[in-house]
């Protein structure tokens, strides 16, 4: 670390000596500004320094003022400054962006102009990161186009939309590796595992994770990104029920709280955590630090989802209901804001604008055509009395601009079919949302009733007549045939190419594969079914069997789907047998 401060220190006079000299001799300050620019990236503290030095600039649309600007923007950042307007680095953006364009510095401005409008929530922020993308393919630099590509993954994952995310963050990790980039690298590559993690590929994502984490301990390491890798790690150990790692991982991570910033997401988390092992007092501890932490009507969701364990966790079961209840209608209110202010609707604007310019152009295009053939029509008609040949020369070219006119309609349609597309894409991914979100609340039902059975009638509670209503519907054949609609619908017919493909002889075998597919607890399905857990669990391992030793043609994508619900099961292992089956009198059942 001295080393490197002293390298720094001499790095600032060189700089400093170099700009003096030119100064004494009436060179204009545009050469000083080169000069920081050149550092800017591998030492911005010294560059602040070196701007500071310097007489503030008038915000005026100057090349001068622009780069000071861009440069004092960029320096502030990189140095955790707060930047309280986006005024400066907006007049670097117009600059950059007249005519004729400075590429490089227009991307620039564009990505930090992205970074400040999302600190002060302003508008345009996303925009701003797409057309910043852009113009990195357009001048093919790896770093920016790996810098870009993160900023929008960042953005899609921020706002639930992982499908989305994960080609950007795949593009940031190949073109941080080909720019040299390796600790950036790495961090691309956390980011995809947390991706993967909302994604439910759970598996890849803790390979991931390993494998950074190896690195870090070993040949690379870094502090700061061992923090980040805990911090990510935390919420997929808990959607595995590894509850032991991820408790380890979680005391792990209080050694670096002075190199993280933990979001509400990642406190609702914990608070789910500390729940499960029944430390109610850090539960709540975290629940209302996740609660002044939420920024959007998602973060606000997940903590309601928590706040509804906690209040069961302590006896509440009547508010637990009452937030769930709440959940729900908060859900169906929040889809069509959520359609509105996402961040795909934003990507499409932004090809529709332009695909808007390239028609603007085309129209212009064709005025210009339509005068040159009357003026042509002119001229030919004044061409005949000359010669009849120049007038066959001039039809020609009138033919050649008409199949030019026809060429550029047909682009135009091509746009209109993009936009077409991307509109379905959002449409698919809000009813895709509401499918998982359906069955995940079902099973939330489903282990609450198994939890508190209750005895009699005139016992049960509000929560539990509603939690054993909803188990007694899903037992209905009706329900079981709308179950089975929806996962062929939304998981590409996979029950109909199960049943295609895997003989059963009895239908029960066939339910149980519905159930699971759709993503309902072991529990939910021992209550449909009428028998323990166990019997649940043999059912599942022998269903997995007769998959194993099918030659069905799919056999690899049931294995995968029955292997993604696997962590239903771990519930086994702390569940006392004898309880169990005196709460549900199943003694008697088989599992087939």
């Amino acid at each position: 670390m001295k080393t490197q401060g002293i390298i720094q220190h001499i790095i600032f006079l060189l700089v400093s000596a170099i700009m003096v000299l030119p100064s004494g001799c009436g060179v204009p300050n545009n050469s000083k500004l080169l000069s920081i620019e050149s550092i800017m990236e591998e030492h911005p503290d010294s560059a602040l320094c070196l701007l500071d030095s310097i007489n503030p600039l008038p915000l005026s649309e100057t090349a001068e003022s622009s780069l000071y600007h861009l440069l004092i923007s960029q320096a502030k950042y990189k140095n955790y400054i707060p930047i309280p307007s986006d005024s400066a680095i907006s007049l670097a953006v117009k600059h950059f962006g007249s005519f004729p364009v400075d590429r490089p510095r227009l991307m620039r401005s564009l990505y930090y102009r992205s970074l400040i409008r999302r600190q002060l929530n302003a508008n345009n922020a996303e925009t701003d990161a797409f057309k910043a993308s852009g113009l990195a393919r357009e001048i093919n630099d790896p770093l920016w186009v790996a810098r870009t590509s993160d900023l929008i993954a960042e953005i899609y994952y921020e706002n639930y939309q992982w499908d989305e995310a994960l080609p950007y963050i795949d593009t940031a990790i190949v073109n941080y590796q080909k720019a040299g980039k390796r600790l950036n690298h790495l961090y691309a590559l956390a980011q995809k595992s947390a991706i993967l993690s909302e994604n439910h590929n759970y598996n890849e994502s803790i390979q991931i994770i390993d494998s950074i984490a190896n690195v870090c301990g070993n040949t690379y390491p870094d502090s700061l990104l061992m923090a980040y890798c805990l911090k990510i790690s935390i919420p997929t150990l808990l959607y595995i029920n590894d509850i032991l790692t991820a408790d380890e991982n979680l005391t792990k991570l209080a050694d670096y709280t002075h190199l993280t910033v933990l979001s509400a997401k990642d406190l609702s988390y914990y608070a789910e955590l500390a729940i499960m092992e029944g430390d109610l007092l850090t539960a709540r501890k975290w629940i209302e630090e996740a609660s002044s932490l939420a920024k959007n009507e998602e973060d606000k969701e997940n903590i309601l989802l928590i706040q509804a364990h906690y209040e069961e966790a302590i006896g509440n079961y009547k508010t637990g209901f009452e937030i769930l209840h709440k959940l729900l209608e908060n859900y169906i209110s929040n889809t069509n804001s959520m359609r509105v202010n996402s961040p795909l609707k934003t990507e499409r604007d932004y090809y529709g604008e332009e695909a808007s310019i390239a028609k603007k152009k085309v129209n212009q295009m064709i005025i210009i055509i339509i005068g040159t053939i009357i003026f042509m029509i002119i001229g030919i008609t004044i061409g005949i009395i000359i010669h009849r040949l120049k007038t066959r020369l001039k039809n020609s070219e009138i033919i050649n601009s008409l199949n030019e006119i026809h060429s550029l309609r047909e682009k135009i349609k091509q746009y209109e079919g993009i936009i077409n597309n991307q509109n379905n894409q959002l449409e698919g991914y809000q009813a895709d949302s509401s499918y998982h979100h359906r069955f995940r609340l079902l099973s939330l039902l489903g282990d609450h009733y198994f939890q508190n059975p209750d005895t009699t009638k005139s016992s049960q509670s509000a929560i539990n007549r509603f939690a054993g209503n909803e188990v007694e519907y899903l037992k209905h054949q009706k329900t079981l045939k709308s179950i089975e609609d929806l996962v062929n619908l939304y998981d590409d017919n996979l029950m109909s190419k199960f049943r295609a493909q895997i003989h059963e002889r009895h239908e029960n075998n066939y339910q149980l594969a519905i159930w699971v597919f759709a993503g309902l607890s072991i529990r939910t399905i021992s209550l449909i079914f009428n028998i323990n857990l166990q019997s649940v669990s043999n059912k599942i391992s022998r269903l997995r069997k007769r998959i194993e030793n099918s030659n069905a043609i799919d056999k690899h994508l049931f294995l995968e789907k029955l292997k993604a619900k696997q962590y239903f099961l771990k519930d086994l292992q702390n569940i006392d047998n004898n309880k169990d089956t005196s709460a549900h009198n199943t003694d008697n059942l088989t599992a087939d």
